[in-house]
């Protein structure tokens, strides 16, 4: 699994878990180990969006994010319109096909995508968090369905 995370005016590192994630795995590496490390880069009221994975909506997460008093936004099940990430993954495997040399073997990806997502350029990511407004707008208008921003 890889893990990243972007805010206005940063990101975070790129993770690889090479672990089977669970609950657990995701409040050590991920809540306990980057979430709370970048928090002082984070606006004070900032909300914390992941995608409803299983491991990202078991209970050990929810009650370490509670103690940690982390926003989390709820969101649907199903919503890429607004999860922002998502248009940053399709950046970054833009970046990876692209690349040269291609990438031919599943154990080059752990050097690789940490670089080409470092390379990645801020300002195509910003744009990203500051259309959540305007997202949650028009999701809220479509009554749950499809944006312009799918």
């Amino acid at each position: 699994m890889v893990w990243r995370g972007i805010f206005l005016g940063g990101r975070t590192e790129l993770y690889v878990c090479e672990d089977n994630m669970t609950g657990q795995t995701y409040v050590r590496d991920i809540t306990d180990n980057i979430v709370e490390n970048y928090r002082d880069n984070l606006e004070p009221h900032f909300r914390f969006r992941d995608d409803n994975a299983r491991p990202h909506r078991a209970r050990c997460v929810i009650n370490r994010l509670q103690e940690l008093e982390i926003n989390h936004l709820p969101l649907p099940a199903r919503s890429p319109d607004l999860n922002p990430i998502e248009h940053g993954w399709s950046l970054l495997e833009g970046a990876l096909r692209d690349h040269q040399p291609p990438v031919t073997h599943t154990r080059d990806l752990r050097g690789i995508l940490p670089m080409l997502w470092d390379k990645l350029d801020q300002e195509v990511l910003n744009p990203l968090i500051l259309s959540m407004p305007r997202r949650v707008e028009e999701v809220i208008q479509q009554r749950g369905g499809i944006t312009h921003y799918h």
